[in-house]
C-alpha cells in the first residue's frame, strides 16, 4: 500500500503505511518537510506517537531538505485479526515551529469465509451419495474452493473421504452398505480455511444379500414338512436374518406360497395335501432395501 498523509501543520507532514504478509501486518510510520522544502537540518528532537490499535513511540531529530522530502520514523509488525476493524494515528510533538502534524489511518481486514449452509444428500446408493454444497459468505477474497469430509463417526476422527472440490455436487464413495455416514463442508479462501458446517448425515442402502444353502428336509410326515437351510455367505448391509421360504407344487414356482421366516434357519410347513409333490427354495431378505 501506499504512504498516507496527513495535513500540513508546522512545515511538516506525517505519513502511515500499511502492509501485510500473509496474517503478518506492518505500519510504518513517516515525516516529510513541505512543498517548499522547509529545511529540517537536525537540530530538533521531535517525538513521534502512534497509538489506536498500535502503541509505539520514538524520538528522532529529522533531517529533511527538499521539496517533499521524507524520513522513515519507524515499523511495528502485528498479528492480523482477521475481520477486524483498524485504526492507527501517528502525531509528531517538539517542532519548533510549533507544529502537531497528524494523520489517522484505517484499515478493514479480510475475514475468512462464513459458515457454508447445511449440505444436502441425495442420490444414496449402497456405496456412496450425492453430496450438494454451496458457499456462504467468502469474506474479502473470493472463495476457491471447499474441504468435503465423510466419515461414519460423527467426530470425523478418520474420514473416509476428505478432499477439496471447487464446484458443487461432490461424489463421496467407498463406503460401507447399509451405514450411517457423516458429512461436513467448510470454504477456503486467499486467506484460510472458515468454519466447519452443520453435520449432515445419511445411511446407504443395503445390497441384496447372497443365496443360502440348499434347503434340506429334516422331518416329514403325511402333511407337514420341516426344511432347515444355512445363512447367506454375505447380507448386504445390516446382517439381518429373515429368510422367504416358497413352496409351490410346480417346479417352476408359478403359483408359490410365501412364507417370511425371522431369525430362524428352519420352518415346519403344515396342512399340506398328503401324496403330493413339493419343491421348496429359500431366499435371505435385506430389511435395509
Amino acid at each position: 500500500m501506499a504512504i498516507e498523509w496527513g495535513a500540513l501543520s508546522g512545515k511538516m507532514y506525517v505519513g502511515i503505511d500499511h502492509s501485510r504478509s500473509g496474517s503478518t501486518g506492518k505500519v510504518t510510520v513517516y515525516v516529510r518537510t513541505d512543498s517548499a522544502g522547509y529545511d529540517w537540518t537536525g537540530s530538533d528532537s521531535i517525538t513521534v506517537t502512534l497509538s489506536g490499535d498500535l502503541s509505539k513511540t520514538w524520538t528522532l531529530a529529522p533531517y529533511m531538505t527538499g521539496p517533499y522530502d521524507s524520513v522513515k520514523v519507524g515499523e511495528v509488525d502485528f498479528q492480523t485479526v482477521w475481520g477486524k476493524e483498524y485504526s492507527w494515528t501517528a502525531g509528531a510533538t517538539g517542532l519548533h515551529t510549533g507544529g502537531t502534524p497528524t494523520k489517522t489511518r484505517t484499515y478493514s481486514a479480510p475475514d475468512l469465509p462464513g459458515k457454508p449452509p447445511n449440505p444436502t444428500i441425495s442420490g444414496v446408493s449402497a456405496s456412496g451419495y450425492t453430496l450438494n454444497w454451496a458457499y456462504g459468505t467468502c469474506g474479502y477474497y473470493s472463495c476457491d474452493y471447499m474441504q468435503i469430509q465423510v466419515d461414519d463417526s460423527s467426530g470425523f476422527g478418520s474420514p473416509n473421504s476428505d478432499y477439496n472440490d471447487p464446484a458443487s455436487p461432490a461424489y463421496p464413495s467407498n463406503m460401507a452398505a447399509y451405514t450411517t455416514n457423516y458429512a461436513r463442508v467448510r470454504a477456503h479462501n486467499e486467506i484460510g480455511w472458515g468454519p466447519w458446517s452443520n453435520t449432515v448425515s445419511e445411511r446407504t442402502l443395503a445390497y441384496a444379500p447372497s443365496a443360502p444353502g440348499t434347503p434340506s428336509v429334516s422331518r416329514i410326515t403325511s402333511s407337514s414338512v420341516t426344511l432347515s437351510w444355512s445363512d447367506p455367505s454375505a447380507w448386504g448391509g445390516d446382517n439381518s436374518s429373515d429368510f422367504e421360504l416358497q413352496v409351490d407344487t410346480n417346479s417352476d414356482f408359478s403359483s408359490p406360497t410365501p412364507y417370511t421366516i425371522t431369525n430362524a434357519n428352519s420352518a415346519t410347513v403344515a396342512s399340506l395335501p398328503p401324496n403330493t409333490d413339493y419343491w421348496a427354495r429359500v431366499r435371505g431378505v435385506q430389511r435395509g432395501r
